[in-house]
């Protein structure tokens, strides 16, 4: 948590850093065993790659039926951000004092 002050305010304002993504489209499951197995192998290698001694998945084709695919086809991306609002300079057409 940040802080800042708008002129005539006597105390500081409480302000938080974030940022918000919102995404639509239409979903769809899939439960298709190589197509999991792709997936997951994928992602393991991006993410394992770091470590000096990487996991390996090894699934059987029950451990995979219990991981359901979901596929979005993206229709419309929505972003909102509100960051850094403590640092001084103008802040929402009024000025900062720090």
């Amino acid at each position: 948590m940040t802080t800042y002050r708008l002129p005539g305010m006597r105390s500081e304002v409480p302000t938080w850093n974030s940022q918000a993504v919102h995404t639509y489209g239409r979903g769809r499951y899939s439960m298709i065993t190589d197509a999991l197995r792709s997936v997951v192998a994928a992602l393991t290698e991006k993410y394992e790659a770091a470590y000096e001694r990487p996991w390996q998945p090894d699934y059987k084709a029950a451990m995979l039926s219990a991981i359901v695919g979901v596929e979005v086809t993206i229709s419309e991306i929505q972003g909102k951000f509100k960051l850094s609002q403590n640092r001084p300079g103008k802040i929402n057409g009024r000025w900062s004092r720090n």
